[in-house]
């Protein structure tokens, strides 16, 4: 799953750190995420920057959780059964049978190995239709695996809440931000004497739902005294719209006269720059002098 590929050196690490200092007990309410769930007795947590990793001073091998974003358990099994790796030392693969084994839950072992050792887990996945979903393995070494291992992983999966995030005010202030604006992008790449590539695009967002879109990219290339160059373009024009993507955020609907429809997130960075999946956008008003602005009547 999303996040899965993480586990790659886990064991080690938790072997080395231990859970002595580990301060996260009880329920873990994360409100911006729209979740809640309960730690078992026992069982004590540390929060990474991707992860919740949680051990007991009782118990051999860790639990893992992190976030995923499937939206249909069919895509979660698909993944689930292509299993992990990191190409070396760490190579986990499912070899029980799929157990829905509650609403929106999938259960399953995994066996392999982890960092060289001998692993085995079992491992949840559980679909939020509302937002993030969760995927956890419960893992030791292949040796003192043992039932309790998927216990502690059913019921860690069972104590689940979630929640729909609000997005209304969001979804209302990139309305404001972008309607009657030009989004505008830029790319170029130079390698010298040997040519580049360069691309724009311009999307008009009007104040009356429509849109227009307009692309163009050149490469050239240069070797060897041959140069050669290409260039395309794309354009069209349709209806937008701003929607909740499900995380209390927001994105940008666009469906284009001729059938084809894009979604893009939004995002903003601490300076207020505006990023459509990632990529950073020029927000430009009406009258810019360079003829930037929307082309909006």
């Amino acid at each position: 799953m999303q996040g899965s590929v993480c586990i790659t050196g886990l064991l080690l690490t938790i072997l080395v750190m231990g859970f002595a200092q580990a301060q996260m007990t009880g329920k873990v309410i994360r409100e911006n995420l729209g979740l809640e769930f309960t730690i078992p007795e026992g069982w004590m947590g540390q929060e990474t920057d991707e992860a919740i990793i949680l051990g007991s001073n009782q118990v051999a091998g860790f639990v893992y959780l992190t976030l995923h974003e499937h939206e249909t358990m069919a895509d979660i099994q698909q993944e689930l059964r292509q299993g992990f790796s990191d190409g070396t030392t760490t190579h986990m693969m499912p070899t029980g049978v799929f157990e829905d084994f509650d609403l929106n839950m999938v259960g399953v072992t995994f066996e392999g190995t982890m960092e060289g050792q001998a692993a085995k887990a079992f491992v949840v996945a559980i679909l939020n239709p509302e937002g993030y979903g969760i995927s956890m393995m419960a893992a030791t070494e292949a040796n003192l695996y043992n039932t309790d291992y998927e216990s502690v992983a059913k019921t860690i999966a069972r104590s689940f809440r979630f929640k729909k995030m609000e997005s209304e005010g969001e979804i209302a202030a990139w309305k404001q931000k972008l309607s009657n604006q030009a989004l505008n992008y830029i790319s170029s790449y130079s390698s010298g004497s040997s040519g580049g590539t360069s691309a724009e695009s311009k999307i008009d967002l009007c104040p009356n739902g429509l849109f227009t879109f307009r692309s163009t990219s050149q490469l050239s290339v240069d070797v060897g005294g041959a140069f050669g160059s290409s260039s395309s373009q794309d354009g069209g024009t349709g209806t937008w719209e701003i929607v909740s993507n499900k995380r209390g955020g927001a994105k940008l609907m666009m469906f284009f006269d001729d059938g084809r429809a894009w979604e893009y997130e939004l995002t903003s960075n601490d300076q207020g720059h505006t990023f459509l999946n990632g990529r950073r956008y020029f927000v430009i008003g009406p009258n810019d002098p360079n003829g930037r602005g929307p082309n909006c009547f």
